[in-house]
């Protein structure tokens, strides 16, 4: 199989590995092949995402430079309302699961309530606008003690005047996503690791960017998505 890019991307084709290996697999992974025509045109954004999400999935076997022998199938079509359901089904299997899957073992970060993760990679996103619905959202729960995410790999990023927590490793950023009872986070790589943490269980707020397509990006079951006014399907 393929897969590259950020952790989101990599997250949202993470349950194929384990659904390819119970149907007799033995699933490796190319993670540069961007079809046919640029075999070589992919990569991981960084080593940790590797790490975090493929060499630490045990259904996994490896890594490969020859072309997947299993692709995806189709087009971005939504099938099933279900993001995680709809890249199965790109691949030939059961649409079975609603969220990420990792294998971490993360440990426990004491004092950590509530937390946000107000930057992105892609999306169309304006600093005024995720302060403004971040701002709202924290004030509408006044007794949670908040603190923001800040990490290594961050791009694009909004500082709100809360409490700031280091991330300097992907693993402190699940560590500490994993500790949380509430999350607020823009569609970004960190909405999709809280999802395969925490699997709905927990109160997960994503602000989402000023459009999307219709195929349904990122969204995951039991998540509240906030859509800034003005928003408009692409």
């Amino acid at each position: 199989m393929e897969s590259f890019g950020g952790l989101g991307d990599c997250l949202q084709k993470s349950t194929i590995p384990r659904m390819l290996t119970e149907q007799g697999h033995q699933v490796y992974l190319n993670p540069t092949w961007d079809g046919e025509e640029n075999p070589t045109g992919g990569h991981i954004h960084n080593p940790e995402i590797k790490r975090l999400i493929w060499e630490m999935n045990p259904h996994l076997r490896g890594f490969t430079d020859e072309p997947p022998t299993i692709v995806r199938r189709g087009s971005p079509t939504n099938l099933h309302n279900d993001f995680i359901k709809n890249w199965e089904s790109f691949y030939g299997l059961p649409a079975t699961n609603s969220y990420p899957e990792i294998y971490y073992q993360h440990r426990q970060v004491q004092g950590i309530e509530a937390v946000l993760d107000l930057s992105w990679l892609s999306g169309c996103y304006t600093p005024e606008t995720v302060r403004s619905m971040a701002s709202r959202i924290i004030a509408l729960e006044p007794s949670l003690q908040w603190k923001q995410i800040l990490s290594t790999y961050q791009a694009n990023n909004v500082e709100l005047d809360v409490e700031k927590i280091r991330c300097d490793t992907i693993f402190d950023l699940a560590d500490v996503l994993a500790s949380a009872s509430m999350i607020v986070t823009l569609s970004s790589g960190s909405h999709m690791l809280a999802g395969a943490i925490h699997k709905g269980t927990i109160r997960q707020v994503c602000i989402m960017p000023d459009y999307l397509p219709p195929f349904p990006h990122y969204r995951l079951p039991g998540v509240q998505y906030e859509y800034p006014e003005g928003h408009r399907d692409h």
